[in-house]
């Protein structure tokens, strides 16, 4: 069991809350908690890496529940920044499976830019990042902007590749504009 709760920035992972290096082969199984009081700040809440800032994520697998409220959660990565204009090199999440289910209830002041939901990574903003070969079989729930079965929210010059949704994805969301998805919630690739 894993609990984190704040009012500023908090990063929540599995295995890891934050990560700029190699997470591989990594499982977790059991229950995460995350609540964040004040929506206007950044948070990650990830089944294995709460935030990967740069990296890579190889072979893990989340088999638990995860119940919250974050800008960015994600069945394996909960996000790769906290910036809209975020720089780095991104990170690259390989083989990766959620089998957990996820419920993510943020509700936004439109403050934050970024709030993705998703069965492997709630948001990927960094240049570079890419989502290759992941499976989600668990059940993804948003009340975020951008919900999807891989990722929520795909944002600059990444990619998502050979990965498949076999989990039912809802939203549930209040903002103005809600994406839901069986891969991506959305996709801004320039």
């Amino acid at each position: 069991y894993i609990h984190g709760e704040s009012t500023k920035e908090l990063y929540v992972g599995g295995i890891v809350a934050y990560s700029q290096g190699t997470v591989a082969n990594c499982s977790f199984t059991g229950k995460i908690y995350f609540y964040m009081t004040d929506s206007v700040n950044y948070t990650n809440c990830g089944g294995i890496v709460g935030r990967a800032g740069e990296g890579s994520v190889t072979g893990c697998t989340f088999n638990g529940s995860m119940v919250g409220k974050a800008p960015q959660m994600g069945g394996i990565v909960g996000g790769d920044s906290s910036s809209l204009y975020a720089t780095g090199s991104g990170v690259t999440i390989t083989g990766c499976v959620n089998e957990g289910s996820i419920e993510n209830a943020y509700v936004s002041n439109n403050q934050v830019w970024y709030r993705g939901t998703g069965g492997i990574v709630g948001t990927l903003a960094l240049s570079g990042s890419s989502i290759s070969g992941c499976t989600n079989a668990g059940e993804v729930k948003g009340n975020t902007e951008h919900i999807g079965g891989i990722i929520g929210m795909l944002r600059g010059p990444s990619n998502v590749s050979n990965c498949k949704n076999e989990g039912s994805v809802t939203g549930v969301g209040t903002e103005d504009d809600v994406y839901v998805g069986g891969i991506a919630g959305s996709a801004y690739c320039y």
